[in-house]
């Protein structure tokens, strides 16, 4: 770290036990575009792989669930909007049904 890095820290006022606690989970933390494409099966398999080769911090594992959250929280999202397609469709169909029912008689 760079003494002008240093500077703007202390001037900010961030305690060196935060600045640490941030470089520690930069160890673990995956960049954006991957948390975008990973399943959650895969954040798992990675968390499982970490813990089996190092020994981490409790920044490291909150780091860690915060990724998995972040991971599982985009799935349950997809999901709720497929499900919300469907029953928009179903329903639009539904409408088309009536509307030719009622056009017909």
């Amino acid at each position: 770290m760079t003494e002008e890095e240093m500077k703007k820290k202390e001037e900010a006022g961030i305690p060196e036990s935060e600045d640490s606690d941030s470089e520690e989970r930069r160890f673990v933390r995956l960049p954006r575009e991957t948390l975008l494409v990973m399943t959650s099966a895969q954040i798992s398999q990675y968390i499982r792989y970490l813990r089996s080769k190092y020994t981490l911090s409790r920044g490291q594992v909150e780091e860690l669930r915060r990724q998995k959250r972040l991971v599982k929280n985009r799935e349950s999202a997809k999901i709720s909007r497929n499900k919300r397609e469907a029953l928009v469709s179903e329903l639009q169909e539904r409408r088309y049904q009536i509307t030719d029912k009622t056009c017909l008689t």
